[in-house]
Formats: C-alpha cells, structure tokens, sequence
C-alpha cells in the first residue's frame, strides 16, 4: 500500500485521501462557487475577501504556541510560587489535559459534514460561533461567539499594558508614567494592523515569535533567576523560600491564590483561535494534532518558567516577574523579547476582532455593503482608508481599559475570570447538554472518543472555577484601586 497525492500534491497516507478530501470540501464551503453561496457568505466576501487554504501543520501549531503565551511565561513565577510549585504544576497538567478533551470536541464538530439527522450542512464551520450553533443552537452561538470576542478584545488590553510596561522598563525615561507609554503602544499597534491584514502574515510572524519565546523561557529566565535571586533574597520584602503546597505560612489568601491560578489559566486559550485557524488550513484534519502539539509546547514552556522561577526566587514573586530584575543588560534583553512577542499576540487577536467588526457593519448596514465594495475597487487610497478605520475601535477600547487598571495582575485575573476560564471548560459542554435536548446532538455523536462523564466533570469543575476566580479577581480589584490605591493608580500605576 503506497502513500497516496492529492490534486495540490500534498501526500497522505494510503486508503486517507476521500476521508481527507471530504474534510477540505466541507471546510472550502461556498468559495468555489458563488451558486453555492448564501446571502451571508456573499455579503462578507464582496468587500473583504480571504485567503483560504494556506495554512500548513507547523503554520498552525507555532500559531497556537505563541498566542497569550508572551504575558503568560513571566507570569508563571508568581504563580508557582503563590500556589505552592508542586501545586501549581499538578494544576497546569490537569488544566491542559482538560482543555486537550475541549480541543477535540470543538474540532469533531467543526469537521463534521452532517447534522444528528444525516442531513448535510450547507454552509462551512468557520468560527467558534459555528460550533456553538451546532452545538447549542443559536444559544450555543451567542455564547461561545461572544465570550471568543470578549476574551479577545481583553487579550488587546493585556498585550497593550505588556508592551507599556516592557518598553518603559527598557526606556526608563524621568516621564516614567505608564499611562504615557500605553498611549505610545497604542498608536504603534494601530500602524503595525495596517500591514498585517490576513493569518498568512501572522504565521509568518509567528515563527519568529516561537523562537523569542522559547530563548527567553529556556535561556535568559533562568539565566536571570541565577544572576539576580541573590539580590532578590537580600530585598526587605523577601520571604522566604518557595513551599511545595501553597505560600508560605502567614501568606495563604483565597484571592492571591486565585490570582496565581489565573496567571496558568490565561496562557493556555486555544479554543479561541482554533476554529480559524481550522478554516484557513490546507488539512483541516490536522487542526488537532496541531493545537494538541501546542499545548505540550505550553505545559513545557510554563512549567520551566514557573519551576525555575520559584525555586530560584522563593517568595514573593511579582507579575510579570521582569519587573524584579535589577535595570541591567541581560534584564533589558528578556524586557525587549516580552516586548516583541507581545506584539505577535496583540496582532492574532486584532485580526478576529477587525474581521468581526467588518462583518458586523456590512451586516446592519445595507449602505455600507452596497457602497464601500465599489469605491474601495475604484480607490486603493479609500480602500486604505476603510481599513484603517475597522482597526481603531478594538485598539480604542484596549486603550481606555488599559488606562483604567494598568496593575497587569489585577488586570489578567478579571480577563481569565470573566472571559477565559468558563470558555475552556463548562461553556462547551453546557452548549452540549442544550444540543441532547434540542438537536439530539451529542451521545450517538461524541461518545466514541470521550466517555460523557468526562464532559459532565468538566461542566462542574469549570462552574466552580469560574466562581472561585470571579469572586477573587473582584476582590483584588477592589483591594488595589478602591481600598489601597489612589487616583493616580487608575492611569500611570502609582
């Protein structure tokens, strides 16, 4: 039995090809051909057209790997060490096997060419709302579609206060208000959206980010944790060292544990780009090898951060833990690689968020639809123009939030806990149970590759989790800005 080629010339194990080719029909959906096509399809393609088919494997999976993980390496420290590194990394383990099972749902479905009822679906699975429709019905769409969205226009505002913090530490200017530099960050993230347009461009990038982020995680960190834990052990505010199960005695709050545990959450989020990047891949069948290859990735990267970090540092650690390095060479080089691969992650979630704002106008606005195709083919500068202008709101909001609560803890632990944590876990599964009822989607469907009570486990435990990192992240927020803060901490940190 000899491997077989398909018409593009990609090569596939022998008796795959019909099975591999169905899944790239359905997933080309109406492009090739607009009799095919339904009104909402054709209204999105006729002002904004998109590259299809381009992603490899590795495109994918370095996709994967760099997205929210800049912000997440320099936070794991904190975590282990706030949760004790034994316990935070029996957390992390548990918390990917979880979102390995979430992954390969979301994928099943998407991939799927037919309903419960044998009826094949006439339109493609391109986005996390996709999926919830099939899931849940219109409900299912509604939720995961607008806490994808959510989560993504959070992941602007943290990237964009990454970079403000990053840039100011290498700049050390006398004007060293924080506020200043996000708005600094926030007029270069608006010129660099308008040369990276389409995933293409990202993949691209995202290789490089790759490479940035596993020098620093696996070289400078803890290079760094050698040179400088002396002088951190030697500060007043040391502790002492890092205990295997929880802080040290004396230092065990509810809501800095809860913190600790969203600074592991946070970076490992693939459900949020995987249905797109799906839809853009030259084998959609590999979609979950590759974001599975993402999460190993993950679990190594944060485990050596946080273990090294804890271990070396001892307690307490802050977040992101660049920020206790003495202002020397080898601190300004991790503080530049933060820099730079944050703005790779800003770039992946700006590109969902445009498209979705596109969408969203020519959707409500006949005038829009009927008008801006014509003069963007007539005009190349209009065409610019438009563009330009479907990149500010989501950069507008990041800024103004960003501004608000420039504490980059506080302001990761309400991202994960609103948008984060219950999309990864009990989100997906509670759309399930609304499809059993609804769709009879689900049992005959799902349970060949994963018992159901797996699923039921990850409904409660994600219920739970979610509450628990609410309830922690409110509180902080209200400890930081309210109790303890002043007003000058809502813009430069003070």
């Amino acid at each position: 039995m000899q491997p077989e080629q398909l018409e593009d010339g990609v090569i596939v194990p022998d008796g795959r090809t019909t099975e591999i080719q169905n899944g790239r029909n359905q997933l080309k959906g109406i492009r090739d051909g607009e009799e095919h096509a339904t009104r909402r399809y054709r209204r999105i393609h006729s002002y904004e057209p998109k590259s299809r088919l381009n992603l490899g494997f590795w495109d994918t999976l370095m996709m994967q790997l760099t997205f929210q993980t800049s912000g997440a390496v320099v936070g794991m420290p904190f975590a282990f060490a706030t949760m004790g590194y034994i316990f935070a990394l029996l957390m992390l383990i548990f918390y990917i096997i979880i979102c390995m099972i979430i992954v390969k749902l979301i994928a099943d479905v998407q991939l799927r060419t037919t309903d419960a009822n044998g009826t094949e679906y006439t339109e493609p699975c391109t986005t996390l709302g996709d999926v919830g429709e099939r899931l849940g019905g219109k409900l299912g769409r509604y939720l995961l579609r607008s806490f994808q969205l959510a989560n993504l226009y959070a992941l602007l505002m943290v990237m964009l206060n990454l970079m403000a913090t990053s840039i100011q530490y290498v700049a050390n200017f006398p004007w060293n208000c924080l506020g200043y530099w996000t708005l600094l960050m926030f007029a270069l993230m608006v010129l660099v959206l308008q040369v990276v347009k389409v995933w293409k461009h990202n993949a691209t990038l995202a290789y490089g980010g790759s490479l940035l982020v596993s020098i620093k995680t696996l070289v400078l960190l803890p290079w760094a944790y050698a040179i400088y834990s002396g002088d951190i052990k030697s500060s007043p505010s040391y502790v002492g060292s890092a205990k295997p199960f929880l802080a040290p005695s004396g230092y065990n709050d509810w809501y800095d544990f809860s913190m600790g545990l969203s600074s592991i959450i946070w970076g490992i989020a693939p459900i949020f780009i995987q249905t797109e990047l799906t839809w853009e891949m030259k084998n959609p069948l590999q979609t979950r090898n590759a974001t599975w290859g993402a999460l190993i990735g993950f679990g190594t990267l944060y485990a050596v951060a946080g273990l090294t970090g804890a271990l070396m540092l001892g307690y307490p650690v802050t977040s992101p833990v660049t920020l206790m390095f003495p202002r020397e060479g080898l601190a300004i080089a991790i503080n530049i690689f933060v820099f730079l691969a944050s703005i790779i992650d800003y770039i992946a979630g700006a590109l969902v968020v445009n498209d979705f704002q596109r969408n969203l106008l020519f959707t409500v606005s006949p005038w829009c639809r009927e008008t801006i195709p014509a003069k963007e083919k007539a005009s190349k500068l209009y065409k610019y123009l438009i563009h330009f202008v479907f990149t500010l709101p989501s950069s507008i909001l990041a800024l103004i939030v960003t501004l608000c609560i420039p504490d980059f803890e506080v302001l990761t632990s309400i991202v994960v806990a609103f948008t984060v944590s219950g999309s990864q876990t009990c989100l997906p599964t509670l759309c399930w149970y609304y499809g059993l009822k609804l769709y009879k989607i689900g049992k005959e469907q799902l349970k060949d590759w994963v018992g159901n009570r797996f699923l039921h486990v990850i409904s409660v435990f994600g219920i739970i989790l979610t509450g628990y990192l609410v309830a922690g992240s409110l509180y902080s927020f209200v400890d930081t800005y309210i109790l303890g803060g002043s007003t000058s901490s809502f813009f430069c940190d003070a």
